[in-house]
């Protein structure tokens, strides 16, 4: 059994602390011994009143997230006020909910800017910092909106995309000792009050608190997390891993739509599939059949790092 997770002497920035799940974070961050700045449009001041009201340490940040100036003044406060950063969560979010057609260009815009963009830009800004530290912890809350949930676009593509950073930054962050790792939460926030009255919403807010988030969410974040680039499903008290497969698929060089469409069944067949956990590992299914040179680097690929 794992001792004592702690954070005293750590510093984390947390987007969105004001309600909700970056609250939630926050404040077990803080219960723990970490500073923390607790960025918000609005709110910052509450939840780093409350945290320094049960014996922490916060900094509120009101700064909007969503471009890279304002992700080097988030940083540069954070610093400023603790003179490191050690761990990252990315929790702010907006949705624009509505059919496909219907949702104006701005708000899917902003929904990308603070989702995606911002997450993006804090990541970029605070990672100098934790490279040079030899450590580092980012946490980007997704969402299974992403698998695909419909009459909300833009929130899926933004969420989509933050799974997408996350194991970007994973494979490059692995040789500085910095993780990075998602959350696809369920649980009851300022978002899912916009989820008609009834028995779905009754069962969200009865079950799934997001002060059940924590708990995977400080594990995530600790030191003795030994695992980069997944993505974890959590809530109500679970957490499970969720991960890409890749089926044996049809391989055919003189493939030819009629041939695909016959064999379309061993393309969907998951008997045979594998985990990929990242690019190398997908390419490794096509080295398989045609089998790469071992000398040289795989072409098109910056620095060949991505193929180690």
């Amino acid at each position: 059994m794992s001792g004592n997770i702690d954070f005293s002497a750590r510093v984390a920035i947390v987007t969105g602390a004001a309600s909700g799940i970056g609250r939630a974070i926050a404040l077990a961050l803080a219960a723990r011994g970490a500073r923390v700045l607790t960025n918000d449009l609005s709110g910052a001041d509450d939840v780093a009143r409350a945290i320094r009201s049960a014996g922490g340490e916060a900094t509120a940040d009101s700064t909007p997230v969503g471009d890279f100036d304002a992700a080097r003044d988030i940083v540069a406060h954070a610093l400023a006020a603790y003179g490191r950063i050690d761990m990252l969560i990315n929790s702010a979010g907006i949705s624009a909910p509505g059919a496909f057609t219907d949702v104006g260009e701005r708000a899917i815009l902003r929904v990308l800017q603070v989702n995606l963009i911002g997450a993006l830009a804090l990541t970029q800004a605070a990672w100098p910092t934790m490279q040079a530290a030899g450590y580092g912890r980012i946490l980007n809350i997704a969402s299974n909106a992403a698998l695909g949930m419909g009459y909300s676009a833009a929130y899926a593509a933004s969420k989509g995309g933050l799974i997408a950073l996350t194991k970007d930054n994973a494979r490059e962050g692995a040789a500085f000792g910095i993780k990075a790792n998602a959350m696809l939460p369920v649980a009851s926030t300022t978002m899912t009050v916009k989820i008609p009255p009834g028995m779905f919403r009754d069962w969200i807010d009865t079950h799934f608190p997001p002060q059940k988030i924590a708990a995977p969410a400080l594990f995530l974040l600790s030191e003795a997390m030994p695992a980069s680039g997944e993505i974890f499903s959590c809530g109500g008290g679970r957490i499970a891993r969720t991960a890409y497969l890749n089926t044996q698929g049809y391989f055919n060089t003189e493939a030819t739509p009629e041939s695909v469409a016959d064999h379309f069944d061993a393309v969907m067949d998951t008997a045979s599939a594998v985990l990929v956990e990242n690019q190398p590992q997908e390419l490794n299914r096509y080295t398989a059949w045609l089998p790469w040179p071992e000398t040289g680097g795989m072409p098109g690929i910056a620095g060949n790092r991505s193929i180690a």
